[in-house]
């Protein structure tokens, strides 16, 4: 794990299982004190995620809410997404991915494939688009 306080970046590397979930919490915790109202959760260099780690996900998401923040996931493997999409936790993590990257100053490949948040629907409301 390392921690970018400058920007409020954790970035995430080898396994998120239930041996190691209290890092990612003392991580968190530290992004916490630090003040940043928001946080990019890097997860391009993770190698496994189990049950636990997903969850100690969502409960850094929770907490981050809890304290005015505003938490960000971007490098999700698509079984980490699957699994937050079955928690519906996919639209709050994933949605803004492109919009936090790019304000770090990152290449942002998605940007014409996904909606920012100025143009994106509220959340709720179900918008239909021409395929």
């Amino acid at each position: 794990m390392h921690i970018d306080l400058t920007v409020g970046r954790l970035q995430l590397a080898g396994s998120l299982i239930r041996s190691t979930t209290f890092l990612f919490h003392d991580a968190i915790t530290i992004l916490l004190l630090q003040g940043n109202a928001e946080w990019l959760v890097d997860a391009t260099e993770l190698d496994a995620c189990d049950l636990v780690g997903v969850r100690s996900i969502g409960t850094a998401y929770r907490r981050a809410l809890r304290h005015n923040r505003r938490m960000t996931l971007a490098g999700a493997s698509t079984s980490l997404r699957h699994e937050l999409t079955r928690l519906r936790l996919d639209r709050h993590l994933l949605e803004a991915v492109t919009t936090t990257v790019r304000r770090l100053g990152e290449p942002d490949a998605m940007s014409t494939s996904r909606p920012t948040p100025s143009t994106a629907a509220p959340c709720g409301s179900e918008t239909k688009t021409a395929p």
